[in-house]
């Protein structure tokens, strides 16, 4: 059973990793980057894959900041950079890994949150949905696009299929069978014999 494959994609708390120095994002402190590429090494740890909003809203956050401003945005952004640069980091497009994550061998799939909260369909890394994907065709002879994407967004837990949702699967898709986890014969698509995602956790 595909369901079976499923973690929980359950957030996590910035407020709850080990308490830091509180300093104000706005403002260039020199002493406090360290502190900060510490929190963005730790989201990304605990969280990752992420995308790069909800990584900067988790350490935002924890600073008591709720809304993102571009100045708060520009800095987090230059220290990600620089935590991606010292190896805790790896940022690929829009998303960032756990450091010595391969993106292109993803397997987990996510799914709700224990309160069954959905991330947002666009924050779902194109990869995690190729996992989904491949799932859902060891199951089926052939889908079409439409079914699979269907297919794959229920496994994770997205019970109405709305465009977003739909355009941020069928990424998934392009993802997919851009690895040669899936064969497009015109609008169905199958598993790719011999192709299998082992390993699900």
């Amino acid at each position: 059973d595909a369901d079976e494959h499923v973690e929980l994609a359950e957030p996590q708390v910035a407020q709850d990793l080990d308490a830091l120095d509180r300093v104000d994002l706005r403002v260039q402190v020199p002493h406090a980057d360290a502190h900060l590429i510490d929190l963005i090494a730790a989201v990304v740890r605990l969280e990752g894959p992420l995308h790069r909003e909800v990584l900067f809203r988790r350490v935002a956050h924890a600073y008591g900041i709720a809304r993102l401003t571009k100045s708060v945005e520009d800095r987090i952004a230059g220290l990600l950079d620089r935590a991606a640069q010292g190896g805790k980091a790896r940022v690929q497009g829009i998303f960032v890994w756990p450091p010595g994550a391969d993106p292109a061998a993803r397997t987990t799939v996510r799914g709700p949150s224990r309160g069954g909260d959905l991330r947002e369909p666009e924050h779902v890394p194109p990869e995690e949905v190729a996992a989904a994907a491949e799932l859902v065709l060891r199951s089926s002879v052939a889908l079409t696009r439409a079914d699979l994407a269907r297919g794959a967004a229920l496994l994770m837990g997205y019970r109405r299929v709305t465009p977003r949702v739909r355009e941020a699967f069928e990424s998934g898709i392009d993802a997919l069978a851009a690895r040669g986890g899936c064969v497009v014969e015109g609008d169905r698509i199958r598993e790719a014999r011999g192709q299998t995602t082992e390993g699900i956790s």
